[in-house]
């Protein structure tokens, strides 16, 4: 119940910030990240799903993130449709980014895509999914990453 409130604290002091005209700054991208681990390792998907949305509004998260956060979360929470729509959706968010950021979540996003859609049997999904995102990763010279590596094994 305490750490409940403390959330609600959180997004109101950073929705606050955000509202008087400044974007997020470097501690508020930080509490961020930290409140979106912590749930996390908490294995509270719904809490993700709600930190996700919250965050994204006020700008602490980018769409990508959010999208790829939720698509955890739905994963985690048996919801293999919304989880695929969501990744599928943050994978378009961040295709057009050379970000460091961006390439990471992008890396991170097509990975769980591709072994979401070849546990499912969706092959030909996996391929239109996973080739052009390995082939992205290493034009931007990405791919000594688990991710890359990952989506490598699903590709096969």
């Amino acid at each position: 119940m305490k750490q409940s409130r403390i959330w609600i604290v959180f997004i109101m002091a950073a929705m606050l910030m955000t509202a008087c005209g400044s974007g997020p700054t470097k501690e508020q991208s930080e509490n961020a990240e930290r409140a979106i681990k912590t749930a996390h390792k908490q294995r509270d998907y719904d809490k993700l799903l709600t930190l996700a949305d919250s965050l994204e509004k006020i700008g602490s998260l980018s769409q990508a993130e959010a999208y790829y956060w939720r698509g955890y979360a739905s994963d985690r929470l048996k919801k293999s449709r919304m989880a695929e729509f969501y990744w599928k959706t943050a994978l378009e968010a961040s295709e057009n980014s050379t970000a460091k950021e961006d390439l990471d979540i992008y890396a991170k996003t097509a990975s769980r895509l591709a072994n979401l859609l070849s546990v499912k049997g969706n092959y030909e999904g996996t391929l239109k999914i996973g080739e052009p995102a390995a082939i992205r990763l290493e034009e931007q010279q990405c791919d000594t990453t688990s991710d890359y590596v990952n989506l490598l094994i699903y590709l096969v």
